[in-house]
């Protein structure tokens, strides 16, 4: 992840990033499941948005973002799930599922913090 990137965009561009590595991610998927590049490149664009919030005190969030985020956290689990799969790509689809939870969770300590600093 380029962490320069952040500093120079605003939440709108990253939220676009994760929008459209969302649309990739689902035109990826093909007999042997996700293509797991697309996976690392919507898992980094959610990190630049966790950084960018780090760094800025805003509170919002687009709702077109988090409609992504619940899509994927599921459909990467039940892929997790499913048998006709490698153990390989399992462990990866695993992995993403729980850097996606804890990305989402970040975010919102982030903003809680920053929004409720006395607590």
């Amino acid at each position: 992840m380029n962490i320069q990137s952040v500093e120079t965009k605003d939440r709108k561009s990253i939220e676009n990033a994760i929008l459209l590595s969302a649309e990739k991610l689902r035109a990826s998927r093909g007999v042997d499941g996700y293509d797991l590049n697309a996976v690392e490149t919507f898992i980094e664009a959610w990190m630049q948005l966790s950084l960018y919030f780090s760094r800025h005190f805003d509170r919002d969030i687009g709702i077109e973002v988090v409609g992504e985020y619940l899509e994927w956290r599921f459909r990467l689990q039940d892929e997790s799930l499913s048998h006709s799969l490698s153990d390989h790509y399992r462990e990866e689809i695993e992995d993403a599922v729980a850097d996606i939870v804890g990305i989402m969770n970040e975010i919102i300590k982030t903003v809680w913090r920053s929004a409720h600093p006395d607590e």
